[in-house]
Parts: structure tokens; sequence; C-alpha cells
């Protein structure tokens, strides 16, 4: 049995343009890579770069979908108070995603597999909240939306609206790639032996993120929200959830790392700046980031492992 051949996608909101023009100058380097790759996996932001790979979209359509004008209409009014509400509607968001999938696109009719990770927060029919993973590994479970999976996997808590009952993926794997590697590797799901998969996984930027302040006295509210008044520039906004977006991310790697050797690598460079996940004006900062990145070390990498 061959390599079986797996590339991951980080949430990050509109840090998802790095990783679009990644995997863009990627393809120009590697042309096989998408032809070549059997699976994909995406968390929130990420969801929509695997999903439109998985069903044939090419790396300049999906580039597309992260325009400028895109993004600063997803993240256009936001409420003042997101404490009280979420921050922003998530009605562009939805338009956007309808226009790039249609509205009755199913997994199951895709071209590679894909995992599509979520959260289900319960609601009054169930007995206890648990992880969602969009997939199209069975005919019976690819019956799920391309559009209903990324809204629901992109559905930030804070920042967007809940959907269907289900919320942001990132919250337990804003990386995916041990998610890949666990289904892939299940005998009913991928079938696949440990010892042949190879997995990439594209990163939406590291931030050097750390909380300078005294913390032994924090209650609910200072991990909440980080008052800008109080807010260092080293220091994210809302402490909690960035801990467990920007930490889970790199246990990820690490766990990764340890179950597949030099057949994976990570490829996330680092940022100049911390860049939250709705904050449009860094846009050319990522872009510029993105294009700058010496990628030779993931195109060795690719030259020695995915074959």
């Amino acid at each position: 049995m061959g390599r079986y051949r797996i590339i991951t996608f980080d949430g990050g909101g509109v840090r998802g343009i790095l990783s679009a023009i990644i995997l863009s100058r990627l393809c120009k380097d590697f042309p096989e890579l998408v032809r070549t790759t059997h699976l994909v996996a995406g968390t929130s932001v990420g969801s929509f770069l695997a999903l439109g790979l998985a069903s044939g979209k090419t790396p300049l359509e999906i580039l597309q979908v992260f325009s400028k004008e895109n993004l600063s209409t997803v993240f256009s009014s936001p409420h003042r108070i997101p404490i009280l509400r979420p921050r922003y509607s998530n009605t562009h968001l939805h338009e956007l995603l309808v226009s790039f999938f249609g509205e009755e696109l199913q997994l199951k009719d895709f071209y590679k597999h894909v995992i599509i990770t979520a959260f289900d927060v319960g609601g009054p029919s169930q007995s206890s909240w648990k992880p969602v993973f969009f997939h199209n590994f069975l005919e019976r479970d690819g019956e799920a939306k391309a559009v209903d999976a990324a809204m629901a996997s992109s559905a930030a808590p804070i920042y967007f609206p809940s959907y269907n009952g289900l919320i942001d993926g990132g919250v337990f794997a804003n990386s995916p790639s041990v998610a890949a590697i666990a289904m892939a590797a299940n005998h009913w799901l991928g079938g696949q032996c440990l010892d042949n998969l190879v997995l990439l996984s594209i990163g939406t930027g590291g931030e050097e993120l750390r909380i300078t302040q005294d913390t032994s006295e924090w209650g609910f509210g200072q991990w909440a929200y980080n008052a800008p008044e109080k807010q260092r520039s080293e220091e994210p906004q809302f402490p909690l959830l960035s801990v467990m977006l920007n930490g889970g991310a790199e246990a990820d790697s690490l766990y990764s790392q340890c179950l597949l050797g030099n057949r994976y690598h990570r490829l996330n460079p680092t940022l100049p700046s911390n860049v939250p996940l709705d904050d449009v004006k860094a846009y050319d900062l990522l872009v510029e980031t993105a294009l700058t990145i010496d990628l030779h070390p993931t195109i060795e990498f690719l030259r020695q492992q995915w074959y």
C-alpha cells in the first residue's frame, strides 16, 4: 500500500488569506500537490480551504474567496458590546459561502475525502455536548451540505452566532491534524496503516502571544475579556479563547510529530505582529508574509516524503 497523503488547514479568521496564498504558491512549485492528495481536513476558516479542494475548486478559485472585499464584508458592522451578543452577524458569511459552494452541494458529491470539525453544544434534546466531524468516508455520513459544514465550523464563540446548535471546531481542534490521522487510520473509515500516512499541516500564522499581567487573582471577567486599557500589545483581547485556539494547535503539532515523525510537516510562519481573527486591517501584512515566506523546506519535505 502506497502513501496516503493528507493536507490540513488551521482556523484563524482573516488569517486564512495566508493559508490560501501559501497553498497557491505550493501548487506552483509542486503542481501535483492537489491531485495526489487523498484527504483534506479543516477547522473554521480552514474548512473553506478543505471543502474547496475536496469539491474540486482550484487554489486560485479558493484564493478569490479571501479577497479583501469579501473579508471586509464578513467582518462588517460589529456590535458595540460583544460581551452581550455575538460581535458579528453571520448573514454575509452565509451569502459568501452559498455563492462559492452553492446551496445544495453535499460532502458525498466531493472528489476527495474531507474532514471538517465543529462542536455540538448539546441543546434540549441531548444529554451532553460533543465534538462533531463532518466527513464523507461513508456515504451515509456525507449528506451534510458544504455550506452547513463551513458555517458550523467557523461559528467562533464571541465573534459569530452558533449555527444549528454548533460552534467553531477550534474550541477543541483549531489544527485538525490529529483528527485527520485518527480517522484516516480508523479501520471503518480511512482504513490506512499509520506507517503509510504523510501529512502537511498549513497554519494561519504563529503569534507570539503571552499574558504579562499577574493572573493569580483573575476571575471570569479577566479571563473572558482583557480590557483595552489594561491589554498590552502581546496580550490577546479574549485570553481564554486565545489560549484554547492557539495552545490547542501547538499541542496538535506535537502529537502529530510523535505519531508520524518525519512524515509530518508543519508550515506556520511567525507573524511580525499579533493579528486578531477579525482584523481586516492586517490584510496587506498577511499577504506580504505569505508571499515572502521561504517554502523550500516544505518543497523538500514534499519531494522526499509525498511519494
